[in-house]
């Protein structure tokens, strides 16, 4: 009798453990980095999003912090690369937003441009 409580008592204990860890499993709701439309601009309150150019430097207070980037008019598309990684090619001179960041220090360049690149810091930042 003290075996059959057990084996229950167990696989109710690995069944709440796998219901409990589904949750820090399930995958990320980051959306793709697309082109801001509309009339309205994205607005930079250095809280919770942030808006930067080429050659220009913003902070976050809080992550993650959502970053939006103005690509430079350079008549023909962009690769839009963030530290090192490219997210995405884009048409120039539009407001983009390319995610949701945790990384204290994200560097934003134009692949091959020649223009400046662009620095968000966030909480923890040594730059």
């Amino acid at each position: 009798m003290k075996h059959a409580k057990w084996r229950i008592g167990g696989f109710l204990t690995a069944a709440s453990a796998v219901l409990l860890l589904s949750g820090c499993l399930s995958v990320g709701t980051d959306p793709v980095p697309m082109v801001v439309q509309g009339k309205g601009q994205p607005q930079s309150d250095g809280y919770l999003s942030i808006v930067v150019a080429p050659g220009q430097t913003g902070s976050c207070q809080s992550t993650p912090c959502t970053v939006y980037y103005r690509t430079p008019d350079l008549g023909k598309p962009v690769e839009v690369v963030v530290n090192n990684f490219i997210v995405g090619t884009f048409p120039p001179g539009k407001t983009v937003r390319l995610g949701d960041f945790n990384d204290t220090s994200n560097i934003i360049s134009v692949k091959g441009s020649g223009t400046p690149d662009a620095y968000v810091n966030l909480p923890g930042s040594q730059i």
